[in-house]
C-alpha cells in the first residue's frame, strides 16, 4: 500500500505484508535475481529514496490505521520487520499465521476463519461491535479491547 493513500483507511486486513528492503534477503537469492531483473533494489542500502515513500517499517509512526495480518506460515517471516516496527510505534497490529499455506490460502477451514476473523476486525474498529461467538471471538475482543485502550491512551499524549 502506498503511503499516499494511508489516510482514506481507518483500518487494514492484509493477507501479505509489505515491501521492505530485507525482503531480498530473507526471500532468497532465487527471489532477489528476479526482484533485481524487474529493478529491484539488490539491497536495502541501495536506493534510499524508494524505501522512505514504500516502508510500512521506515514510516511506522505515519501509519494512523490498525493493522490485521492473516499470513501464511511461508509468508509470515517477510512481513515481521514492518508489522513489529508498527508494534513499537504503537499502532494495534494483530498476526495470525496460517501452516501448511501459500500466497493464496487454499484450506477452507482456514478462509473461514480469515474471512469472518476480517469482518469482526472491520466490524470492531469501524463499527465498534465486539466479535461474538465461541471462545476465540472473545479471546479476539479482549485483545482488540486492550489495543485500542493502549492507542487511544498513546494518541492522547502530545506528540502520540
Amino acid at each position: 500500500m502506498s503511503l499516499t493513500l494511508q489516510l482514506r483507511c481507518r483500518c487494514a486486513a492484509i493477507s501479505s505484508c509489505c515491501w521492505e528492503g530485507s525482503q531480498t534477503w530473507l526471500l532468497g537469492p532465487a527471489i532477489q535475481a528476479e526482484y533485481e531483473k524487474l529493478g529491484w533494489p539488490a539491497s536495502p542500502s541501495d536506493n534510499p529514496s524508494l524505501w522512505e515513500g514504500l516502508s510500512w517499517a521506515r514510516n511506522a509512526n505515519r501509519i494512523p490505521f490498525p493493522v490485521l495480518a492473516q499470513m501464511s506460515d511461508d509468508e509470515y517471516l517477510s512481513g515481521l520487520e514492518a508489522l513489529t516496527a508498527l508494534r513499537r510505534a504503537g499502532k494495534p497490529v494483530d498476526l495470525y499465521v496460517f501452516p501448511d499455506e501459500h500466497h493464496v490460502k487454499r484450506q477452507p477451514a482456514h478462509r473461514v476463519a480469515i474471512y469472518r476473523r476480517a469482518i469482526d476486525w472491520f466490524n470492531f474498529w469501524l463499527l465498534d461491535k465486539l466479535p461474538v461467538g465461541g471462545s476465540q471471538a472473545a479471546q479476539e475482543a479482549e485483545r482488540w479491547q486492550q489495543m485500542r485502550r493502549s492507542w487511544n491512551q498513546r494518541e492522547a499524549k502530545p506528540g502520540g
